[in-house]
């Protein structure tokens, strides 16, 4: 798996324009699995500190019990309708490997656990307004 460090070394055209699309609004989709396999989506927020992307939860939450048994999470910009809504929304994917790690932003939450994602496969949709076509750029950790 790769650290967001790496993704960025190795695709940084496709690294900005995720980053740029995830740092455009503040609350995300993460997607973890419950214990019977189903999945379940929560608001958060995360940052990109230190070369990782980082986000933290409260210890007796769901969804760290989730990850604590079954570490897959996908990540989801929030989808934003941008300004005068002459162009299509973009779309930005990360998921990976959640792992529970020591990071800055701990010393702000001590009641929260800090996380971090080792990635599997990040993607960035975007549609042409005009032909409707849509753009896909996808990397995948090989």
């Amino acid at each position: 798996m790769a650290t967001w460090a790496d993704f960025e070394r190795e695709r940084p055209g496709l690294a900005d324009l995720i980053r740029s699309r995830f740092e455009q609004g503040r609350d995300h989709v993460l997607a973890t699995l419950h214990a019977d396999g189903a999945p379940r989506v929560s608001g958060i927020e995360i940052a990109f500190l230190d070369g990782e992307i980082q986000f933290g939860m409260l210890y007796g939450s769901r969804k760290l019990a989730d990850i604590r048994r079954d570490p897959r999470v996908a990540l989801h910009a929030a989808t934003l309708a941008p300004a005068g809504a002459e162009e299509m929304p973009v779309d930005a994917k990360i998921s990976g490997r959640a792992e529970i790690y020591v990071g800055r932003i701990d010393q702000d939450y001590p009641d929260a656990a800090q996380l971090r994602i080792d990635l599997t496969h990040a993607s960035y949709i975007q549609v042409d307004p005009d032909t409707g076509a849509m753009k896909i750029d996808t990397w995948r950790y090989h």
